[in-house]
């Protein structure tokens, strides 16, 4: 519980609370136990090897320069560094943690929050991530490789180049774009923006703003509410509020699509509307330079035909 100016190098048990200046080495086969406030110099790294652990179990271990983990890492008060490079098989944060960076950087192995995660800028390259508590990003998070899974609220927004889940009643509240693999059960506050893979927003799935998709291919059976523009693939059904522009494009309406009644359908030169399956109902008007086919049912105020 004193002050420690040397640094420490562990391969046995620490348990630790005080000030410890310079670099933290725990090795393979250590542990090492926050028991109370911990305060570091904000100059020093804390190497957790593989076959490490390192316990944030009471008061806050503040004031870490680098936490580079190839161990395991569980948090269940409070950690602060500026930078956190988790390689490790797992990094926990309990319902009673809260981890803050600068950046937080995963290249293999799991992350797994349920208590409070907050930082600037959010980077995973590999490995799965799982948030069951709160994450709070600057920056957009990078999932450039591996995956996410949102299970509960992001405040923040996403830019996925791997695979991201955000499942029933679960929130992001800025925008989120795709260029890989994505779904959404839950409720995006922002724009959605697909310029390739796939997005899946299912049936309960919520779009505030509005969604653009440039390439790849957006699959719609829940409710989009700030209007589409599309100059790729779509295949629609549920709801769309607000003007959808499809601007070279191809929308395929999948089954039963309603639309507010104010809004206007563009089909632009080039661009093709298919009515397939189901309903496409409550639309004000349908403005077509392009081809449009009707296999089902098409309801419309006004069709003007270019």
């Amino acid at each position: 519980t004193g002050t420690i100016n040397g640094g420490v190098t562990n391969s046995a048990t620490v348990n630790a609370a005080g000030t410890i200046n310079g670099a933290i080495n725990n090795n393979a086969g250590g542990l090492f136990t926050v028991t109370g406030g911990l305060v570091s110099d904000n100059a020093s790294t804390f190497t957790n090897a593989a076959g490490a652990t390192l316990d944030v179990n009471s008061g806050a271990f503040t004031n870490l320069k680098t936490l580079a983990n190839s161990g395991t890492v569980t948090v269940e008060s409070s950690l602060a560094a500026t930078t956190i490079n988790q390689g490790g098989p797992t990094f926990t944060i309990a319902a009673t943690g809260a981890v803050t960076a600068t950046t937080f950087n995963q290249t293999t192995g799991a992350l797994s929050n349920a208590g409070a995660l907050t930082l600037t800028t959010l980077t995973i390259a590999g490995g799965t991530a799982t948030n069951n508590g709160s994450i709070t990003a600057t920056n957009p998070i990078a999932v450039n490789g591996g995956s996410l899974t949102n299970n509960k609220t992001i405040t923040g927004s996403v830019a996925n180049a791997a695979t991201f889940v955000n499942n029933a009643g679960a929130t992001v509240s800025g925008s989120v774009s795709n260029s890989a693999t994505a779904s959404n059960a839950g409720t995006i506050g922002g724009t959605l923006t697909n310029t390739g893979g796939t997005f899946t927003n299912t049936a309960s799935g919520v779009v505030t703003g509005l969604t653009t998709v440039t390439g790849g291919t957006l699959n719609t059976a829940g409710a989009l509410n700030g209007g589409l523009n599309n100059s790729a693939t779509v295949n629609a059904s549920g709801s769309i509020k607000g003007a959808i522009n499809n601007n070279a494009g191809l929308f395929t309406v999948v089954g039963d699509l309603s639309s507010d009644n104010a809004s206007t359908f563009t089909n632009a030169a080039g661009a093709t509307l298919d009515v397939k399956t189901g309903a496409f109902s409550n639309l004000a008007t349908l403005a077509n330079a392009g081809v449009v086919t009707v296999e089902s049912n098409l309801a419309a105020t006004t069709i003007n035909q270019n």
